[in-house]
């Protein structure tokens, strides 16, 4: 049920909001990448998760890519490790935090445009501020 799907993630969003908990941010994405049945159906889950390639952990980051590609091979067998998307969650190093290379934030768009997907937040500090 979309309705039901759409009110948990905006209470798994809350939950993550000013998070510094790793094994409740990893039970999070748990549930975040069991609410996606594939990209095109589940579009709000899968840039929720996407959102959390942003993070500030490097932990958060690797995770959520590992736990989205996984989910992509369950659920879009049409997705192989051609498609672009699952190329950049293969091929980024999700626990490096920056330097010469693209930013994680950058990282992360390229996968929401490759999903031809928005991000649902237009800025990762009213998410990820661990200081809130």
């Amino acid at each position: 049920d979309n309705k039901f799907s759409l009110s948990l993630l905006g209470k798994l969003r809350e939950e993550t909001k000013g998070c510094s908990d790793i094994p409740r941010l990893t039970a999070v994405l748990n549930v975040a990448t069991g609410l996606i049945v594939s990209v095109k159906n589940s579009q709000e889950a899968t840039a929720f998760v996407c959102e959390l390639l942003m993070h500030e952990y490097p932990r958060i980051r690797s995770l959520a890519a590992e736990k989205l590609y996984v989910r992509l091979l369950e659920t879009d067998p049409e997705l192989d490790e051609s498609h672009t998307a699952v190329k950049l969650l293969l091929n980024n190093a999700w626990e490096f935090d920056g330097g010469k290379e693209a930013t994680k934030e950058d990282m992360a768009l390229e996968v929401f445009r490759a999903f031809k997907i928005e991000p649902l937040l237009k800025t990762k500090e009213y998410l990820f501020d661990v200081t809130a």
